[in-house]
């Protein structure tokens, strides 16, 4: 360490000169013995300075010099001048110091600065050669031992490269031997190592050299787990490695600190440690730098074993690298490759011989060329990188490799060695699971137990309308809302104690306000020592199921018609109130008239409105306590807590009052209902006999209102026909005179012209259940609206067959389309096989709808219309009806001259 100074005045004049310049002073740098070995004024080299001797005597760290001292220096034949003298310190040791001419006081913060900068400088320097150094050294070991055995091999070499680097006072290497499970010294190093290891041998009672030591469990865990383990003294070792009275001896006479065991391995299998032993109150250096030469040692010495055959005359690189799978390669400061193993060969089809010589840049793929460039200048900055490189092989096919390079010294030049492994199938992997991340549709999380985002799908970050490159490496009170982060928190903590997923159903407000249900999943993420550190977190959004499932639920308790409570609630509510406090209970049962009649006639969509504008009634009608439930088809039961006989006969009258006013305003949709009221006074009243009361009382209710409900039904109809205006006003009287005159022309019995007079008004009946779309429409209808028209004789007497007084006519209703020659609808019946009524009416009905005006056509003249009865008897009408009704016309002179009467004749 004393001519450290001397041994690197290549870099001390260069640091001399940065500090010249920077300061504008003549400088001086002194050597352990005072010597000028570095000036400003070079002719002051190799003279003596007073001021270093009294410096490196260890009296001071400074020296002040005087004009007075200058002059009685001067005498003595030194070169000592006014101005400021100070100690360069590395590694805690006086190796010189740094002097400037002038003012003392005024120097004086300038040297210190500048002497602790040298210091600094050299240090850094210093430990960069002796890394370089080392790894020279591995090569050039590699290359000496190629030819021996492990048996053979002398151990000493890498105990002393171990204490050089490290700045250990004792190093110790052992090999292991795993099938006998021990562990054997095979070299010591350091200070005094034999007078140390014979006194050593006193206190413990054996060799150390040569001594089997049994492999201790904690450590050798340690060691698999971290590859160097360090403890703060001997103490602290494990007991089955030394006891506590004998390692507190070795550490009083030898003055020891840390220990530090680094494993020498080769394929996760353990060849051997390095036991690295400080001087008290000294920490280790060179860490990282130790790690990667004991890794190099474990990878040399399993190279000696199964190589022994090499030849000597083989490169250093190749003994090194040649037999393993990675490719090992260097370049020089221009990217020019210098060197790369044969291993190329395998990974993308060159030679060594391709590629030494050629600028590296040429097999990266064009848009890596930044990473490589960037990571190269890095390298020649003094730094190690790690890159994942995206590579072309011979064949234009993209690799993917993870380069790891690092700039060493190599003889007169610094070259950047490197390594190249292949991670194809790594970045495949990669690139996979960052596609799934991307396009997951279940968010998905790794967060670490304080609550850090690790990571987050897209997905995941879509609900707080954010990207995964904002959220990644937020903690969750930066994310979620503060009113879940403490839950969140607690999930976390849970999976990481308990080491088993646990599952959670959530209600979330998403941040545009959208309302979702997610079900998620929390787990744990363990470490080979299965230790949770990481926690996941995978969610699926069942909004979609939810809803569905409350859909569900709503339906098993209300009808899907009519949005009410259905029958499976009422007879929950019916067990309830049973067991309830809420008498004196009321109970009504309510039945839609006519329900089946809207079905079959106006069909079911209709029945389905009139039993909802029902329900709507019903719910106006009654009160917020009451509980309505359709419990049938056209049932419907209330259950009226709290409530006597005489407040429920109120709700009573007002349903029938509301139920009346509606029927004012929907003549096309009447409504129609039975009641019946029971009430239960008192608890234990046995509310289904109560209800089974309320039952009898509504059917008894229909019974006595039935036939006024079916005329009532039938009624409505009517009026509603009437209000459409499809036919003129009086339609039905004209009919009946006609019909009159043709009945008595023909003398017909006295009940035809009864059924007549029925039919004029109800024949068309059917037309209620034609759209008025179709009625309305100013132009001729198509085939499809036709065949809507065809279906009204059908329907109509269906509808007339609820009445008792229509009863004789449902026969007349459905046939009175039919035509005489067979073409009619919807039986196709002709001549004598038609109703005589239905052939009147056909007669006298199409000569009444020619002379009467219609939306899309005007009305016809009697003459225009008689001539159309003629020409279509025998065909649509019975030709004696047809001749009956035209003599009834010439005998009552309708319209037509004397000329026109001849035409009947």
């Amino acid at each position: 360490m004393v001519n450290i100074l001397r041994d690197n005045l290549d870099v001390l004049e260069d640091v001399s000169k940065m500090i010249s310049a920077e300061t504008g002073c003549s400088i001086i740098i002194c050597d352990h013995e005072g010597e000028i070995i570095e000036a400003t004024q070079k002719e002051r080299i190799g003279r003596s300075h007073v001021g270093a001797k009294i410096i490196m005597s260890g009296l001071t760290e400074e020296a002040v010099i005087s004009p007075v001292q200058e002059e009685s220096f001067a005498r003595l034949g030194t070169d000592t001048r006014v101005g400021y003298n100070y100690v360069i310190m590395i590694q805690d040791k006086r190796v010189g110091s740094l002097g400037m001419e002038g003012d003392p006081q005024a120097l004086k913060p300038i040297v210190r600065i500048a002497a602790k900068t040298i210091g600094i400088y050299i240090s850094e320097y210093l430990k960069e050669k002796e890394k370089n150094m080392i790894i020279q050294k591995m090569a050039r070991i590699a290359e000496d031992i190629t030819d021996q055995s492990i048996r053979d091999l002398d151990y000493h070499i890498f105990t002393e490269d171990i204490l050089l680097a490290s700045g250990a006072k004792y190093v110790l290497f052992n090999l292991y031997n795993s099938t006998k499970d021990l562990s054997t010294t095979v070299a010591i190093s350091g200070e005094d190592a034999e007078i140390a290891t014979v006194e050593g041998n006193k206190i413990l009672g054996f060799s150390i050299l040569g001594y089997q030591w049994k492999i201790s469990d904690k450590v050798f865990s340690e060691l698999r787990r971290k590859r160097m383990v360090i403890f703060p003294s001997l103490i602290d070792l494990p007991r089955d490695i030394i006891s506590s009275d004998k390692a507190e001896e070795m550490q009083q006479a030898f003055g020891l600190g840390q220990v530090c065991f680094a494993e020498i391995s080769h394929k996760e299998n353990i060849i051997g440690t390095l036991i690295i032993i400080l001087e008290k109150d000294n920490n280790l250096r060179n860490e990282a730098l130790i790690e990667l030469y004991a890794s190099q040692v474990g990878h040399l010495l399993k190279r000696v074993e199964v190589e022994a055959a090499l030849k000597k005359s083989e490169s250093k690189y190749r003994v090194l690298v040649e037999k393993i799978n990675d490719v090992i390669f260097n370049l020089d400061k221009q990217g020019i490759i210098r060197y790369v193993s044969p291993a190329i060969k395998d990974f993308l089809g060159y030679t060594p011989e391709d590629m030494i010589g050629t600028a590296f840049v040429n097999y990266i793929h064009p848009y890596d060329l930044d990473n490589i460039q960037k990571a190269l200048y890095s390298n020649f900055m003094g730094n190690d990188e790690s890159t994942v490189l995206s590579i072309l092989n011979k064949k234009g096919k993209v690799c993917h490799v993870r380069t790891s390079t690092r700039l060493i010294q190599e003889d007169v030049e610094e070259i950047v060695l490197g390594v190249m492994t292949d991670v194809t199938e790594v970045q495949q992997t990669l690139n996979i699971l960052d596609s799934f991340w991307k396009h997951s549709p279940n968010p998905i999380s790794i967060l670490d137990r304080t609550g850090k985002v690790l990571r987050i799908s897209k997905s995941g970050a879509d609900i707080f309308g954010s990207s995964p490159e904002v959220l990644e490496g937020l903690n969750i009170a930066e994310v979620f809302p503060p009113s879940a982060v403490e839950e969140v928190m607690r999930r976390l903590e849970m999976a990481s104690n308990i080491k088993e997923p646990q599952s959670y159903t959530d209600s979330i407000d998403l941040y545009n306000a959208n309302h979702r249900y997610y079900e998620s999943w929390v787990f744990p993420i363990m470490n080979e020592e299965e230790e949770t550190n990481l926690v996941g977190m995978v969610a699926l959004d069942i909004t979609d199921r939810k809803k569905t499932e409350e859909r569900l639920n709503y339906l098993s308790f209300h009808d899907p018609v009519t949005g009410l409570f259905n029958r499976t609630y009422y007879e929950r509510e019916l067990q309830r109130l049973d067991l309830s406090d809420d008498y004196p209970v009321s109970v009504l049962s309510l039945d839609a008239d006519g329900l089946k009649i809207i079905n079959d006639t106006l069909g079911h969509n209709m029945g389905d409105e009139l039993l909802k504008n029902l329900a709507d009634i019903l719910i106006q009608s009654l009160r917020d306590t009451d509980i309505l439930a359709r419990v049938g088809g056209d049932e419907f039961i209330v259950f009226l807590p709290k409530t006597d006989t005489e407040a429920a006969q109120r709700i009573v009258d007002r349903i029938r009052k509301n139920i009346k006013q509606y029927n004012e305003e929907n003549l096309a949709l009447p409504l129609s209902i039975s009641m019946g009221l029971e009430t239960a006074e008192i608890q234990g009243g046995n509310l289904e006999e109560v209800l089974k009361k309320a039952d009898e009382n509504m059917y008894n209710n229909k019974f006595f209102q039935k036939k006024n409900s079916q005329s009532q039904i039938i009624t409505s109809f009517m009026s509603s026909l009437e209000k459409r205006d499809y036919v003129s006003q009086g339609y039905a009287d004209r009919l009946f005179k006609l019909f009159a005159k043709v009945s008595q022309a023909s003398k017909l019995p006295s009940g035809t012209l009864k059924a007549l007079a029925l039919l004029a008004q109800v024949h068309d009946l059917g037309n209620i259940t034609i759209p008025d779309s179709i009625f309305s429409k100013p132009v001729a209808l198509n085939e499809e609206e036709w065949n809507v028209i065809r279906l009204h004789p059908e329907r109509g007497s269906r509808i007339a067959s609820i009445s008792p007084n229509l009863a004789d006519i449902t026969e007349l209703i459905m046939k009175h389309h039919e035509r005489w020659d067979g073409k009619g609808y919807p039986q196709g019946l002709k001549e004598q096989d038609i109703p005589i009524e239905c052939r009147i009416l056909a007669v006298v009905d199409a000569f009444d709808a020619m002379v009467t005006e219609r939306p899309y056509r005007k009305p016809l003249s009697t003459l225009e219309a008689v001539k159309e009865l003629k020409k279509c008897a025998g065909t649509q009408f019975d030709p004696e009806i047809v001749e009956f009704f035209i003599n009834i016309l010439i005998e009552e002179g309708l319209n037509m001259d004397t000329n026109q009467l001849e035409l009947f004749a």
